[in-house]
């Protein structure tokens, strides 16, 4: 076998086109070339870091076939695995060609010489490195580089740098800038179809403003179906970036149910809900209340009372004290009562969905954002209305509270000594029945806990009058009168003591359609005035939440009709028809079902068809909070009572009825309006996003910015973006309404970062522009008013962008190149080693170090990295942490490559660190500690007392504390007496030794 080296250089082979400094230090044509040749059976050449795979030429003229990887002769055992690692990433790459016998295939392992011993310790160390890459973390850091090279080659915009294409900024060409743009074949932004070219056949763009375009129809407006690979690939989330792409820019929030409510709401400030309550004039369903912010209790208990007739007439019976010259705006204001005569009278009266309660809110001066308990506050407000009603002349109107609420109950107690009986009569506007103990309950068993009996015994005994004592003694309440509507508190909270609020129990309660008192009650109904004691369930009001003061409170209410009486929901705003009466919150039906289904011996249903409530009917419910049961009346020829309302105050629901007129006829001719500029603002939209779109790279365009676009196409839709016309076409609304729609421009929007330092159009920004077509573009920047500050075209590629950012990639290149080479050998066995910053080397190695290539700085012989090596008399410095050794080979590649003209001082193999150290700068360092000798001993001397002191106060305490761990009762110098007779106690003795010392 016969080997020859052909090398113009010494030492050191070159990576491909990695100086920093002067290109002209190693050549290309100097390049090393070796040829390895075998005489009988292969032939291969070498060629260091090609950019295409060569095919080696053989010697002797003849093809091979076969190709094998090879390995340099002379290797180890231990080095036997490096043919495997060979690759086309490896910066030397050779093609061993071999033939193969009749019989078998031999394999000669050919001889290999190097041009220099560092050449080849270079070429096995780099092997080895990438050899010992087997572990996950030694393969990570070994092969990042490399991994990151053929990440880069791969990259369809920048891949020409990395695959050796060009080798300066200067070779960049016009096809290279317009490969970077995302203009040749190499881009990976697919063109996605427009998928609105088949919604319109207007295509024109002279034609696109004519007002004859036929609107677009909500009902007939569908998502349009994918068509093709391409299509189903075209996402808003993997198309966000891609300039390419205008399928996703907002013109699908033009085709939702709601986009003209949105429209109408942005445009002209109607919502949905307040159209829908303006233009829905029917009465034919109660009126709702306004929740001010945390008011439901109050609208709860009104629609309650609201719906008792004889509540309400005597409401309207009241008249003001001070009616006369003496009345005035303000007392008008401060009436509560006339204020409650407003509100009803516009709930029976007035055309409004929903009345608003602001008025008697003022008036009461209570916090509308503070949630009361609705029991405390209905207590509270029926007193204030028994005493506001105290000075009135109609007798019913005075005694409305107590004919409608009042009843009579009588506290029995009897002296278990004495048996005598003594009695108080009490009256009541509710009862409260405790349901907080308990996790199921009937209401009848609930009264008849009520109005069982209590001992009165210990701390609690009863004062007998007749034994002249306290005495232990019975007490029960009996029910002497019912009232005409009666109001069962179901208290549901107990109060913690540890978080001093109330806790709600959700136990499930059951109650009947009608109610039977007379088992609980002496009143029978044989008073003819009374009637009997049947009750029916008239209201229900339910809590949701797990406190009285949060939550909301919701109203069930029997409202009497014509034909009969029906169940309605009333949730503030909302009032609904209940066709199956139930007293549960949707959300929770399934878990009050399931515990309804493990309590046996009833016919309790949460829900109930109203046609099928009968008087034997039983519901449950967990949130139920109180219940209203209203007498049964007698059947009597009798009319029922029709509530009026006084003249003045329908004279002020009439006022507010011809206001509301107005106000229909104002949001119908608005709605119009609004609607027309729906339709011609839609199909504009729909016109211009069937043509916007580009289908090629050579297709003269304009970048726009994607959140200009996308305002343009959203903004009249949202309500935080000012109101925008489309096109001078559209009409301005009339004279008298309050907020026209005017024309605007489009909002500017700054697209500083978009524009390169050059003035021109930044590659960096492509992810947030879109290529739009140049007739689109017209009329964008032209008649609909889209504005941005510069007008970027295929015109304003920026070269001198691109060539920065080819030079930082191939410096980038040259670094890893660099700091790879040098990691190999910068531990090689040499001779001669050289000094070098360690910080410096620490900070260099990275991949992206914090100093560039092209700064000075980065040289470690600029400070602060040259006094890490060198003192200030120019010898080697004293403090060895900041500096490290580099093996020649590495610092002649730093010296010749990277950093021309740098020195650094030497260091022989096997030489001792101190005599090469400054010999100044230690004797000054010795001088210095001979100087302060002194002031250290007396420091010392000075310490050293503290110290004993230290150590003595601390020794007492271990004493301390391992004697009263051994004797807890304070006895020392015991011993611990065994079978075998008395030994001193070895804790004692350390201890005394603690002490003695």
């Amino acid at each position: 076998m016969s080997v020859f080296v052909e090398d113009s250089n010494d030492e050191l082979p070159p990576l491909a086109d990695s100086s920093r400094g002067s290109t002209e230090d190693f050549p290309r044509s100097n390049r090393p070339h070796i040829i390895i040749s075998e005489i009988e059976d292969s032939d291969l050449e070498i060629t260091p870091n090609s950019p295409e795979p060569v095919q080696a030429t053989p010697l002797n003229g003849k093809s091979k076939a076969n190709t094998k990887t090879a390995k340099p002769a002379g290797s180890s055992a231990r080095d036997s695995d490096l043919d495997d690692i060979i690759d086309d990433d490896d910066p030397y790459r050779f093609t061993e060609h071999s033939t193969s016998s009749s019989s078998t295939q031999q394999r000669k392992r050919p001889c290999v010489t190097y041009a220099s011993t560092a050449a080849k310790r270079s070429r096995i160390d780099t092997m080895r490195s990438r050899t010992a890459a087997t572990t996950p973390t030694k393969q990570r850091e070994s092969s990042s580089n490399l991994s990151n090279q053929r990440q880069k080659s791969t990259d369809p915009i920048w891949g020409f740098v990395m695959d050796n294409e060009i080798k300066s900024p200067e070779d960049i060409t016009e096809s290279h800038i317009r490969r970077v743009y995302g203009l040749t074949r190499h881009s990976s932004k697919p063109y996605c179809p427009n998928i609105r070219i088949a919604e319109t056949d207007r295509t024109d763009p002279d034609t696109l403003l004519d007002d004859s375009l036929p609107p677009m129809e909500l009902k007939n407006s569908s998502k349009p179906k994918k068509r093709g690979k391409q299509s189903a690939e075209c996402t808003a989330a993997r198309c966000r970036t891609n300039p390419n792409c205008l399928n996703h820019l907002g013109f699908a929030e033009w085709l939702r149910p709601d986009a003209f409510d949105r429209f109408a709401l942005a445009q002209g400030g109607l919502d949905t809900d307040a159209r829908a309550a303006v233009l829905s004039s029917s009465r034919e369903m109660p009126a709702g209340l306004k929740n001010l912010a945390a008011t439901c209790y109050l609208n709860s208990l009104l629609q309650v009372w609201f719906h008792n007739a004889e509540f309400r007439d005597c409401i309207y019976r009241y008249r003001p004290s001070g009616t006369g010259d003496n009345w005035c705006q303000e007392d008008a204001d401060s009436d509560i009562v006339r204020h409650l005569q407003v509100i009803y009278a516009q709930m029976q009266y007035g055309l409004r969905k929903v009345v608003d309660p602001t008025g008697l809110v003022r008036a009461l001066k209570i916090d509308s954002a503070v949630q009361q308990d609705a029991q405390e506050f209905g207590k509270l407000f029926t007193a204030l209305l028994e005493n506001l009603l105290e000075g009135q002349t109609d007798h019913q109107v005075r005694d409305v509270i107590s004919s409608q609420f009042e009843g009579k109950l009588c506290y029995v107690t009897v002296c278990k000594n004495c048996k005598l009986a003594s009695s108080r009569e009490e009256n009541f506007h509710e009862l409260e029945l405790n349901v907080s103990h308990l996790d199921f309950a009937t209401v009848e068993d609930c009264l008849k806990a009520y109005l069982s009996e209590e001992v009165l015994d210990h701390s609690n005994q009863y004062y007998c009058s007749t034994c002249g004592s306290k005495q232990d003694a019975a007490r029960r309440i009996r029910l002497k009168i019912l009232p005409k509507v009666l109001n069962l508190q179901l208290l549901r909270f107990t109060f913690d003591l540890k978080t001093m609020t109330k806790k709600k129990k959700k136990g499930l309660v059951l109650f009947p359609a009608v109610l039977d008192a007379s088992i609980f009650s002496e009143d029978s109904g044989g008073n003819e005035s009374a009637g009997p004691a049947l009750y029916e369930l008239t209201a229900v009001l339910m809590h949701k939440g797990s406190t009285a003061y949060s939550g909301h409170f919701v109203a069930r209410v029997a409202v009497d009709g014509s034909q009969g009486s029906q169940w309605y929901s009333f949730n503030d705003e909302n009032v609904e028809v209940m066709d199956s009466v139930g007293f549960e919150f949707e959300d929770e039906t399934k878990a009050v079902a399931k515990k309804l289904s493990n309590v046996t011996g009833h016919k309790a249903k949460l829900f109930i068809k109203s046609e099928s409530v009968t008087e034997s009917s039983l519901f449950a419910s967990t949130c139920a909070y109180m219940l209203t049961y209203r007498r049964c009346s007698p059947r009597t020829s009798a009319a029922p009572i029709a509530p009026e309302a006084p003249p003045d105050i329908q004279g002020i629901v009439e006022v507010d009825n011809k206001a509301f007129m107005h106000e229909i006829e104002t949001v119908q001719q608005r709605e119009s309006q609004l609607e027309n500029q729906f339709q011609q603002a839609r199909s504009v939209r729909q016109a211009i996003c069937s043509y916007w779109s580009v289908s090629s790279n050579q297709a003269e365009c304009v970048y726009l910015p994607t959140s200009v676009l996308r305002r343009w196409m959203v903004g009249p839709l949202s309500v935080t973006t000012p109101s925008k016309m489309d096109s001078p076409a559209l009409e301005v609304l009339a004279s008298d309404t309050e907020d026209p729609l005017t024309p605007q421009e489009c909002e500017s929007s700054s697209d500083t970062q978009l524009v390169c330092s050059h003035g021109n159009l930044s590659f960096r920004s492509l992810g947030e522009l879109k290529r739009v077509s140049k007739k689109a573009a017209h009329q964008l920047l032209g008649e609909l008013g889209v504005s941005v500050e510069k007008v970027l075209t295929t015109r304003d590629l920026c070269g001198q962008c691109v060539k920065n950012e080819v030079a930082l990639l191939l410096d980038h290149s040259r670094h890893e190149a660099d700091v790879e080479f040098i990691k190999n050998c910068i531990l090689e066995d040499t001779d001669v080693l050289y000094w070098v910053s360690k910080p410096w080397y620490i900070e260099w190695k990275k991949k992206r170090p914090q100093h560039s290539g092209l700064n000075e700085n980065c040289s470690p012989a600029a400070e602060p990295y040259y006094s890490h090596v060198y003192c200030k008399h120019g010898s080697l410095s004293l403090d060895s942490t900041q500096r490290r050794l580099i093996s020649e080979t590495a610092y002649r590649y730093l010296k010749k490559r990277v950093f021309p003209g740098w020195e650094t001082l030497m260091a022989v193999k096997d030489s001792r660190e101190d005599d090469l150290e400054c010999p100044t700068c230690r004797a000054e360092e010795a001088a210095t500690v001979e100087a302060t000798a002194g002031a250290r001993s007396q420091a010392h001397a000075e310490k050293a007392p503290c110290d004993r002191e230290s150590t003595r106060q601390f020794v007492e305490r271990q004493t301390a504390e391992s004697t009263f761990n051994l004797f807890p009762d304070g006895v020392a110098g015991l011993c611990f007496v065994s079978d075998g007779g008395a030994s001193p106690n070895r804790h004692t003795e350390r201890a005394s030794r603690m002490r003695n010392a």
